[in-house]
């Protein structure tokens, strides 16, 4: 699976899991919040439509590793906040 934001100060690294889970792991070395908006390719979607559901989860100041929300693909494409110097993985089913 790949992906890509193309947002400065936002590094991102997309596996799959052994169990099929496609992961990504999302890091924001920046100050600010960043909106980032991923086109994922090879994402294993449901035919046609390139959905899928999942979990977010934040590791910063004030989380150890917490889900903050759901995710969910759109077309092959998915929307997330990043807060500034936060870890973000989003974990799609």
């Amino acid at each position: 699976m790949a992906a890509d934001s193309g947002a400065d100060g936002v590094k991102t690294t997309a596996f799959r899991n052994r169990n099929g889970q496609r992961v990504l792991e999302i890091l924001n070395t920046g100050e600010d919040t960043v909106r980032a908006d991923y086109a994922l390719r090879g994402a294993g979607t449901s035919a046609g439509g390139g959905e899928a559901r999942g979990a977010v989860y934040r590791t910063d100041d004030t989380h150890a590793f917490s889900r903050v929300g759901a995710a969910r693909v759109r077309d092959g494409r998915l929307a997330v906040e990043l807060p500034g110097r936060s870890l973000t993985t989003v974990v799609l089913r």
